[in-house]
């Protein structure tokens, strides 16, 4: 929450009034905690600002020019005895500086509404020796070359100069996705609570990684000496070897089962330490392993990977799987009331709204449930 003082300075810097010592103050606050000045950005950004002000003058006008002509008349009568005459220019300027503070202070106020909306923290880059770097926001990919560049050109060199035998990690928070862009030229985009180690160079045998979450892999070919050299995707439960081809993998830990859904291509999944199972998907195809247990079936790809196009796709879902994947977009716990409410199934695509409480309201629409905001929970109830 922001409080009522810094609204005030927020308000009176939207305004351009702020005083010297006004700025002061306001700098301390920012200087407090380093999510406060990209709040102050995104206030000062708000496309809300003029439609807000714009409903100020339409809604309020009226009883503001009475109180204000109120206070300026009695200013009026004080002035009086100093001044010769009011000047009315400058009632009009105390009014319209009024309504516009008015309108600050309510849009400084959206802000602070506990909604839950999808997660604004930045991916991280971890090197080996424990060093962190937030990686920038507006730029949704990462480069890994002979340096660390991103997708508009600008390199991390100064940074982190030595990658050569590094293992790199890139961990991607609640309600984000990011991209990587390997060594070997490969694209893995990262859904939201998820973690892929790798090492900035590949050996001229394999290339492994390691996943935990869900990632959207697209996997160049390498032929070195004419011999193609595999792509391994270790998780928990299963180890997926490729040769060049486009897939998805969840291996998410709060979810009893690891899927892997091929695009185009070829791979190989496997159960580590049971040579004698695993399986070769073709595209259209999924494997999924539970217990260490491996099966294959044929599924609709676009509702496997729809979250690399900011859609959530749910197909006879049940209710208990549909809030896990809200869980890791929005940030929030959830409560059924009966727990037979878990199994019940979910159809439709719905987008990733910046507020789950639209997505809710569709959801509470068209199906057998009842949803409430409590602070951050959800309470699940029948209708």
């Amino acid at each position: 929450m922001i409080p009522p003082a810094i609204q005030k300075l927020i308000a009176l810097k939207k305004l351009d009034q702020l005083s010297t010592d006004d700025q002061q103050h306001l700098d301390e606050w920012l200087a407090s905690d380093s999510a406060h000045a990209q709040l102050l950005t995104q206030i000062l950004d708000a496309p809300g600002w003029k439609a807000d002000y714009q409903a100020i003058q339409q809604i309020r006008m009226e009883a503001a020019q009475e109180k204000l002509w109120s206070r300026i008349e009695q200013a009026h009568q004080q002035e009086n005895k100093v001044q010769p005459f009011w000047n009315w220019r400058r009632g009009i300027a105390i009014a319209a500086s009024l309504l516009l503070f008015i309108s600050a202070i309510l849009l400084i106020n959206r802000f602070n509404q506990p909604s839950i909306v999808q997660g604004t923290d930045q991916a991280v880059l971890r090197l080996a020796n424990g060093q962190e770097l937030l990686l920038r926001k507006d730029q949704q990919e990462l480069i890994i070359a002979d340096s660390l560049f991103y997708q508009d050109g600008e390199s991390l060199h100064t940074q982190y100069p030595e990658l050569e035998g590094q293992q790199l990690e890139i961990a991607v928070p609640v309600g984000s996705d990011y991209t990587v862009r390997l060594a070997d030229g490969s694209r893995v985009k990262l859904n939201a609570t998820s973690k892929l180690r790798f090492p900035a160079r590949f050996s001229a045998l394999e290339r492994r990684v390691q996943l935990e979450g869900e990632a959207y892999f697209d996997i160049t070919k390498q032929k070195p000496e004419g011999k193609l050299v595999p792509f391994i995707i270790e998780t928990k439960k299963q180890q997926i070897k490729v040769l060049g081809t486009t897939f998805n993998v969840s291996a998410y830990q709060n979810e009893g089962i690891e899927t892997t859904t091929l695009i185009e291509g070829k791979v190989e999944v496997a159960i580590p330490g049971h040579p004698d199972r695993k399986q070769v998907l073709n595209p259209g195809y999924q494997s999924r392993v539970e217990n260490q247990q491996l099966e294959v079936r044929e599924v609709d790809v676009y509702s496997q990977v729809a979250w690399t196009q900011n859609q959530f796709v749910f197909a006879a879902e049940p209710l208990a799987s549909v809030f896990r994947k809200l869980g890791r977009w929005y940030n929030m716990s959830y409560t059924f009331e009966d727990p037979a409410l878990e199994k019940l199934e979910i159809e439709g695509i719905l987008p990733r709204f910046s507020s789950i409480e639209e997505l809710l309201q569709l959801l509470e629409e068209n199906g057998q449930a009842k949803f409430q905001v409590k602070g951050n929970n959800i309470h699940i109830r029948k209708k």
